[in-house]
């Protein structure tokens, strides 16, 4: 630090006895001692908060990067990795357009309107009983037979296979 050699630190030590005097010269040793020890603590402690601030600087910028990925649409970062122009969804919700379209016009040519194609009954209910008292009673007439039952449920399959023809 200072670059001292044993020469100098001999030219102190001469210079420390003809000032100080034989007596006072331990005591000036014990009171540097002590400073020397204060000094040496206080440049630790300070090395040590020095430490911490680093760690916790480290520690802010890793909690950083974790919540900026914690934060991250993951699906819109794939989205934009596989598809940055939006290319494959416009083609792709365009197929599906169409797609509806031809079922829609698929059922209407085959006189079954769309909403009604979602919602047909497995059953038909005959004699004006509900279905629940018609199991009830073991009327066998009450349901009606699979040659009976309109043949439009098969038509979304057949849109279907049409659209997927066509794709």
């Amino acid at each position: 630090m200072f670059d001292l050699g044993w020469l100098e630190f001999a030219i102190i030590g001469l210079i420390m006895i003809l000032v100080l005097g034989p007596k006072e010269l331990p005591h000036a040793m014990r009171s540097i001692a002590r400073f020397m020890r204060k000094a040496r603590r206080l440049a630790s402690e300070f090395q040590g908060h020095m430490d911490d601030l680093v760690r916790e600087a480290d520690l802010d910028d890793v909690k950083q990067s974790i919540n900026s990925i914690k934060n991250k649409d993951v699906s819109a970062l794939i989205n934009e990795a596989v598809d940055p122009a939006g290319e494959i969804k416009k083609e792709l919700d365009g197929t599906m357009a169409d797609a509806k379209r031809e079922m829609n016009a698929i059922k209407s040519t085959a006189g079954v309107s769309p909403a009604a194609s979602v919602a047909l009954p497995t059953t038909i209910e005959t004699d004006d009983k509900p279905a629940g008292e018609a199991e009830k009673t073991g009327d066998a007439t009450a349901k009606a037979t699979p040659e009976s039952q309109p043949a439009a449920q098969d038509v979304p399959s057949a849109a279907a296979n049409s659209a997927a023809s066509k794709v």
